[in-house]
């Protein structure tokens, strides 16, 4: 009989094996050149996360808009404040390292979007045509969207261009924009009782310091933050990925006490005859992921989740691997007999 230590052990393998699948399924980019960050289920929940999920969301200017932007420019621009409104999907505009990123790469800059990571601001390419360079994007443009996308809501940030230089991905004056427009949304990140004052890096330094795996706060107008994004870890990958693993992990852990229970849904489930050779482990089935025995051949679906603060532990996981967006491809593969 499988016991708690042993489901999760098993579960934990399990998990890492359904993101290594999901990883060769969209063909991201994972060496494993780095031990300790070879790990498949870090390299997906980069990927995860940085997922715009599509789903209608309210669209939010700042005071920088409205901008005054070549007719190409401001049309593409419109469509895809429509886009957004539709709930249509949008990360085909995201920068092509949504795809080749390697959080186990030997490239410190290479390992995820630093700007993301840091400050939790996503860029996308103004474009309407597709990429005859990188399938499945956007053409690359010199203008770069930049915004904050939540649940229900995105905020436009600003319209800034490539010609501005690489510097401009580490500009503090994005952030300003936001504390200055929603400060509600930097509140949570001020470090209470930390005088400002400190040290201010130039744009320079501070993609040089986040390459070198090193987060630095922010001073705005007197109060000192933490990257909205999180910041990033000593090795520059984004501390918000760290612990969306560790969240994982915990669920997993949960997860094996609740199947190892004698008394709960999933022990019952099974003839009691052949319980003692009961085999569970955790599954990516044509309708998501979900826990499936051997013995039986049952399986049970995980839900979805519903964001209303009823979500159980098998719906996050289920968030986690398999949203509403890999589920339809998973569907749509399957019609193709993929």
């Amino acid at each position: 009989m499988q016991d708690a230590n042993i489901l999760r052990q098993r579960f934990a393998t399990d998990a890492d094996e359904i993101a290594r699948s999901l990883i060769k399924a969209l063909d991201l980019t994972h060496s494993g050149k780095i031990e300790h960050l070879a790990e498949p289920l870090t390299r997906w929940l980069d990927f995860r996360l940085r997922i715009i999920d599509p789903r209608p969301r309210r669209v939010h200017l700042s005071d920088c808009f409205p901008k005054t932007l070549d007719i190409q420019t401001g049309q593409a621009l419109r469509s895809m404040v429509e886009a957004i409104k539709r709930g249509d999907d949008i990360n085909h505009f995201q920068s092509k390292s949504l795809i080749y990123s390697d959080p186990s790469g030997t490239r410190r800059g290479g390992r995820t979007d630093l700007l993301w990571g840091d400050w939790g601001i996503h860029h996308l390419h103004i474009a309407e045509q597709p990429s005859n360079h990188v399938p499945g994007f956007a053409t690359r443009s010199d203008h770069l969207l930049f915004l904050l996308a939540f649940r229900d809501d995105v905020l436009f940030i600003d319209v800034r261009t490539h010609a501005e230089g690489s510097t401009l991905f580490s500009d503090q004056e994005l952030v300003q924009v936001v504390a200055r427009n929603w400060l509600e949304v930097m509140q949570p990140f001020e470090l209470k009782n930390v005088l400002a004052g400190g040290f201010a890096p130039t744009s320079e330094e501070r993609m040089q310091l986040r390459r070198s795996g090193i987060a630095t706060p922010l001073e705005i107008d007197g109060k000192v933050y933490i990257g909205p994004g999180l910041g990033i870890t000593s090795a520059s990958t984004p501390a918000k990925v760290t612990l969306a693993k560790d969240r994982v992990i915990r669920n997993i852990v949960r997860l094996a006490e609740l199947v190892a229970e004698p008394s709960g849904q999933f022990q019952q489930a099974i003839p009691e005859s052949i319980r003692d050779r009961a085999q569970f482990s955790l599954a990516l089935m044509p309708l998501g992921i979900g826990l499936f025995e051997e013995e039986t051949k049952h399986g049970w679906i995980f839900p979805e989740m519903k964001f209303d603060g009823t979500d159980s532990l098998l719906a996050e996981l289920s968030d986690s691997f398999t949203p509403p967006w890999i589920k339809k491809a998973m569907m749509e593969a399957q019609q193709r007999g993929v």
